[in-house]
């Protein structure tokens, strides 16, 4: 699907920052915000923890269309994918003990959700400066 050393990149990219952004759309409208990325699965799915009620989870619900972006040390990394809401059996296995402070119950917290990016489109550019 994608060029092995580009997904590799990108995925190192994503495990290095702690955080990335996500852009799910409002509406007619784009929606952006940070969010800690919770991990990166070796075939470059992405995996972010929020919360149930949250407007990102109304968004994602209504159009799954997401695009995930990342900078750091001159690498500019966007990717466009598909978020879908991780099962329960897929959030026990990627959660993340991070969370315990917002989470305490873990996955079985009533607000607790997991949502699942799969990636569709990378592009990763060097930006010398």
């Amino acid at each position: 699907m994608f060029e092995t050393k580009l997904l590799q990149e990108a995925i190192n990219h994503l495990r290095a920052s702690m955080f990335s952004y996500l852009a799910t759309v409002d509406g007619d409208r784009p929606n952006l915000r940070v969010m800690r990325t919770a991990e990166v699965d070796d075939d470059g799915t992405i995996w972010y923890v929020l919360h149930r009620s949250s407007p990102k989870m109304k968004e994602i619900m209504a159009n799954n269309k997401v695009c995930v972006v990342a900078w750091a040390n001159g690498l500019n990394l966007r990717i466009w994918g598909t978020a879908t809401v991780a099962t329960p059996k897929e959030a026990s296995v990627h959660f993340d003990p991070e969370f315990i402070n917002v989470f305490p119950e873990g996955v079985k917290h009533p607000e607790f959700a997991m949502i699942k990016v799969t990636p569709t489109e990378i592009d990763l550019k060097h930006i010398e400066g």
